[in-house]
């Protein structure tokens, strides 16, 4: 499930869906898609992956849903 009340799952996007996201360019999404998986989507720029800018354009239209595990 890629999306959850309209919000974009970081973990599950493909990269034309995080393309689409205000200012998010080839190296931003490329960026993204390597340092999969993330717990929360603020890791975004705790780990260095976005600039603090380029996080506030597109944070209310992202979630980081966790990846449930099987048994």
């Amino acid at each position: 499930i890629a999306a959850s009340r309209g919000l974009l799952d970081i973990n599950t996007a493909t990269a034309a869906q995080l393309k689409a996201l205000p200012g998010m360019g080839d190296a931003h999404v490329q960026r993204i898609i390597a340092g999969r998986p993330y717990t929360a989507k603020h890791q975004l720029t705790t780990r260095g992956i976005l600039p603090p800018s380029a996080y506030q354009k597109i944070k209310g239209q992202i979630i980081a849903h966790h990846p449930k595990k099987k048994k």
